[in-house]
């Protein structure tokens, strides 16, 4: 080592204390790039790996029930690998408690080419036999268990099965009783699969609506499904909706879950990271003025500054390397909790947890960096200065004229905390502005899913339906209405919701189509951009569509159903929490359809027994969606995912502890020479907590004022981030997420001055006041 490379170790091992803080900081902020990274990266290659295991299909194309010996052989197209038929049937469980639940009973055998269930509990169903094997989520919410018996109402039939296995399936990972719109309802929906030899004696012909496809390697799913599409309609038999694996409500929730909290991950990195770098950069700017006469000694010795330079990035990467490592110890745990709460909210299970060599290395290589720019950056001034000044002594700081006059009024004590203050007036504001900052981190996370559970809250509380009733079939409206009759019904508004295509110019999109009476009917349509749809050739776009499509107001596309397409003018561009979605009028969607009039659901404003009616009519009646029901269901998912942000919240406060307790130690430290002096006068122990302390609150209350629009700014950031990722959020304001960061400062602000306080009891007054003599 280096005669100047010892020397500087031997320097800062004389404030090893600092240091310790330095790797601490820089550890946090490695921590948490590592854990989000990390806990990421476990959950998708969790799903990803289910996905494999269980030979999810590349494509399902759902049509209208069919005799399976009608469906054409789709492994004609060249690029389909293989295909494999099913049923699902609609269905409604009977409840022990009386009331009922929307169900799906999956018809296919027990061991299916593709989307495979795995056995988690008890046995597979004997071929022929009524047994079924229930979903995990059905029966962890409703407590079911093998050898229960299940009464289960499908196509106007009733059947009593028993329950003989309890199984799990990359399909239905996540649940919801309508996949149209973005909110999971995990236990809304009982999953059942059974032998395909029982659906025969239900619908009274083997029958099947689902085509499960494998696709040839680098085969385009959309234009697959496509093709396959006009090959089933050229056959007489009617497309329902083309869905790719990617775009499977299962799979597409878990990855827009993950997505969007991806999108808070950069900001919450970088802010930390950015603090942790502020502090250090503080820290050790600090050291290079103690040590100034030392480094104009070296320069006078002949060493260059670029020599000077080099020894102390030698020094930071040593230093960047044990933050990072430490980083890297904290990551893996918090990493694991982050996941593990994650997954919990999101009903994915059996986290596959790793710790991934890139992921890592990048960690590291972010503490490294850090911790060489941390020390590089902080010498600056110093290492600028000629030697000559560098070896003279330090100028007195002279006070501004008439602020004393001011301060004259306060208590002796009081006017010195203050003068200490202006004294160091960039350490003061820089203090400031980092314990704001830190406060103001922890603050905006909180804000952020506030915003996002206020956001749907408040779109769905604009919505004059109470329940969504889609039917089995699109039908004349005139006879669906006489399908949605039961009690309690005031108002009915028919809508069409089926699967489509958009294209524009090269570029095609697979698109929820929704047909309206009215935009400012039961459900509303309120635009970002432009107006609402009234016109049979103009079409509303959910943004992110647009930007999938590549268009915008003013654009012409073709909304395509099957074979029949129709030219469409794009009004209006919504930002809301329904996605993949384009509305356009009623009549001009039905003009897309096969049957004419037709509509495929209501909205429904109706008594809270009603729902429970209709799902018992599954001849007619596929699924029944109640409003309050998604909402509540987004609660509990928000209050979920909440605990991974209460742990982030919970990492961000004790990184804020961290900067409080070494910007009051620094300011302390700073003045050791005049705590010194005035100990030699006389002052008490008590007068000289009262300086301490006043320098403390003020600079708390300072901290705690401006974290306040830092933390609005920064909340807008994350939700600017999720608008991107998800739907447009509105922030939205709680006490508690003000109250527990800020609640952490003050109190340990003032614990940290009083220990402060106690140290300086503990000095020797002749060592400080040599000290303030050289």
């Amino acid at each position: 080592m280096a005669l100047l490379d010892t020397k500087l170790w031997r320097d800062l091992w004389s404030v090893r204390g600092r240091v310790l803080a330095l790797v601490l900081i820089l550890g946090s902020g490695v921590a948490i790039q590592f854990a989000i990274a990390s806990a990421l990266h476990d959950l998708r290659a969790t799903q990803d790996s289910l996905v494999r295991q269980l030979h999810t299909a590349d494509l399902e194309v759902q049509v209208e029930p069919v005799p399976t010996a009608d469906l054409p052989d789709a492994r004609a197209l060249a690029e389909v690998a293989d295909v494999e038929s099913r049923l699902l049937l609609p269905a409604s469980l009977e409840l022990t408690d009386g009331t009922s639940l929307a169900g799906e009973l999956v018809f296919q055998p027990a061991q299916p080419r593709m989307n495979q269930w795995k056995l988690l509990d008890g046995r597979v169903f004997a071929p022929g036999a009524d047994e079924v094997v229930v979903d995990r989520s059905l029966a962890e919410h409703q407590g079911l268990r093998v050898g229960d018996h299940l009464t289960v109402a499908a196509f106007g039939r009733q059947w009593t099965p028993a329950v003989v296995g309890i199984g799990t399936s990359a399909e239905f990972m996540v649940t919801t009783v309508n996949p149209d719109y973005v909110v999971a309802e995990p236990g809304s929906l009982g999953v059942l699969w059974a032998d395909p030899g029982r659906a025969a004696d239900i619908t009274g012909a083997v029958l099947a609506d689902s085509l499960l496809v494998r696709l040839a390697p680098g085969a385009d799913p959309s234009a697959v499904g496509l093709r396959l599409s006009r090959q089933l309609e050229s056959a007489g038999v009617g497309v329902v909706s083309v869905t790719p694996r990617l775009d499977g409500y299962s799979y597409r929730s878990v990855r827009d879950d993950l997505n969007a909290f991806a999108a808070y991950s950069p900001a919450i990195v970088l802010t930390l990271v950015g603090l942790s770098i502020v502090l250090g950069i503080l820290t050790f700017h600090r050291f290079a003025v103690d040590k100034r006469r030392e480094f104009g000694i070296i320069a006078a010795l002949g060493y260059r500054r670029r020599r000077v330079r080099f020894a102390l990035v030698r020094l930071g990467l040593v230093i960047g390397v044990l933050g990072g490592v430490v980083g890297l110890i904290l990551g893996i745990g918090v990493g694991w909790a982050f996941a593990e709460v994650y997954a919990s909210g999101m009903e994915l299970r059996d986290v596959t947890h790793s710790v991934d060599p890139a992921l890592a290395a990048v960690a590291v290589a972010m503490g490294i960096a850090a911790g060489a720019v941390t020390l590089l950056v902080a010498s600056i001034p110093t290492l600028a200065t000629p030697p000559r000044q560098l070896l003279s002594p330090v100028p007195a700081v002279r006070r501004a004229p008439g602020r004393g006059r001011t301060l004259l009024r306060l208590p002796l004590a009081v006017r010195h905390g203050l003068r200490g203050l202006t004294r160091a007036r960039l350490l003061t504001l820089t203090s400031i502005l980092a314990m704001a900052g830190s406060v103001a981190v922890a603050i905006s996370y909180g804000l952020g899913m506030t915003s996002t559970l206020e956001t749907v809250n408040g779109a769905f509380r604009d919505e004059r339906w109470r329940y969504a009733v889609d039917l089995r079939q699109p039908q004349p409206e005139s006879q669906a209405r006489a399908a949605i009759d039961g009690p309690g019904l005031a108002a009915a508004e028919p809508y069409q919701r089926t699967t489509g295509e958009l294209r524009a110019g090269d570029r095609a999109a697979p698109a929820l189509l929704v047909g309206l009476t009215s935009p400012q009917g039961m459900h509303l349509v309120i635009p970002a951009r432009g107006h609402a749809a009234t016109a049979a050739d103009e079409v509303v776009l959910s943004d992110d569509l647009a930007g999938q499509l590549g268009v915008g107001l003013g654009d012409e596309i073709s909304a395509a159903k099957g074979r029949a397409t129709q030219r469409v003018r794009v009004v209006g561009i919504t930002n809301d929490i329904y996605l993949r979605q384009a509305t356009l009028t009623l009549p001009a969607l039905q003009r897309l359809g096969t049957v004419p009039d037709a509509v495929s659901g209501f909205y429904v404003d109706a008594g809270p027994d009603y729902a429970d009616a209709l799902r018992t009519q599954t001849a007619t009646i596929a699924r029944v969606t109640s409003k309050d029901s998604i909402t509540s269901a987004f609660e509990t998912s928000i209050a979920e995912m909440m605990s991974i942000i209460y742990i982030a919240i919970g990492f961000s406060v004790g990184v804020s502890i961290l900067f409080v307790t070494t910007l009051v130690h620094i300011q302390i430290v700073e003045q050791r020479g005049e705590f010194a002096i005035m100990r030699s006068l006389g002052l008490s122990g008590r007068r000289i907590r009262t300086v301490i302390m006043t320098g403390v609150i003020a600079q708390l209350v300072a901290s705690l004022v401006l974290s306040v629009p830092l933390a609005f700014g920064l909340a807008r950031y994350l939700n600017d981030r999720m608008g991107q990722a998800w739907f447009a959020v509105d922030v939205h304001v709680g006490w508690s997420d003000f109250a527990w960061p800020m609640l952490a400062a003050v109190v340990v602000a003032p614990v940290v001055g009083l220990l402060g306080q106690r140290a300086v009891m503990r000095w020797g007054i002749a060592d400080h006041l040599r000290t303030r003599s050289t």
